[in-house]
């Protein structure tokens, strides 16, 4: 499952190219959106959240 991080910006002529209304609010308003989600092949997460000790300490990227 991903997630939608958008963000909206003031009315401004300088901005004209980000303007539009394909967005989840479906105002017609300036902005950008990035959709983003986990790569289900990241191994490493794998092996990293099959740890519940390291899930609950601290993180060492010596690992």
């Amino acid at each position: 499952m991903g997630r939608l991080i958008e963000l909206y910006l003031k009315e401004d002529d300088g901005l004209a190219d980000l303007q539009g209304s394909i967005n989840s609010m479906m105002v017609d308003q300036p902005g950008i959106s990035r959709s983003i989600r986990l790569d289900e092949n990241f191994e490493e997460y794998r092996e990293y959240i099959a740890d519940p000790d390291a899930l609950n300490g601290e993180y060492d990227a010596r690992r």
